[in-house]
């Protein structure tokens, strides 16, 4: 919706797209809460803030490729269109993650699994190596 030559698409757009990445700045730290080893957490989480702090300064930097001085320039690409690329590839990058959520990495967390009632050695079985189930088995011993 943010691709569309009217403000106030645009502006919807925008709103929809914001709510989103707000939604993921709270959902993909609990799932990596959830999911990852103990001794992961941390820096899986770090990881993950980086990730969105770069996500927030790679549009920013696509901006840069905008002239500063337009007078003769008024309908180049760089003024006229430029901008549906810097408001494009996010959404891009968003249809790339779902898409790979929805197909390598379909997991359910250990508490959603729980909560459907399944199996916690299932999932174990699908996340870790055999060695590593039984490390952590040993460890709760």
């Amino acid at each position: 919706m943010s691709l569309v030559d009217h403000m106030t698409v645009i502006c919807i757009g925008k709103f929809l797209f914001g709510v989103a990445a707000g939604g993921m700045t709270v959902y993909c730290p609990n799932y990596i809460n959830e999911a990852a080893p103990t001794e992961m957490k941390g820096p899986a989480g770090a990881v993950c803030q980086l990730a969105f702090c770069f996500g927030i300064f790679l549009p920013a930097i696509f901006g840069l490729a905008i002239p500063d001085d337009v007078k003769g320039e008024l309908d180049s690409f760089y003024i006229q269109q430029y901008w549906r690329v810097i408001w494009g590839f996010p959404a891009l990058i968003a249809i790339i993650q779902s898409l790979l959520l929805w197909t390598v990495f379909p997991y359910d967390t250990p508490v959603e699994t729980k909560q459907k009632g399944g199996n916690l050695d299932e999932f174990m079985k699908r996340m870790y190596t055999e060695e590593a189930i039984d490390s952590r088995t040993k460890a709760f011993d």
